[in-house]
C-alpha cells in the first residue's frame, strides 16, 4: 500500500475521482433545488 500522504495526493489528482465528486455534488444540488421549487410552486 501507499503511504498516507501519497494516497491523498493520488486521490485528489485522479480525474475519475474528481468527476465522481462533481457529479455527486451536482445531483445533490439539483435535488435540493427541485424540492425547494416544488414546495414553492405547490403553495
Amino acid at each position: 500500500p501507499l503511504p498516507l500522504g501519497k494516497q491523498i495526493k493520488t486521490t485528489f489528482t485522479s480525474k475519475s475521482f474528481l468527476i465522481l465528486v462533481a457529479a455527486n455534488f451536482m445531483s445533490i444540488l439539483m435535488q435540493s433545488l427541485i424540492m425547494g421549487a416544488l414546495f414553492y410552486i405547490a403553495d
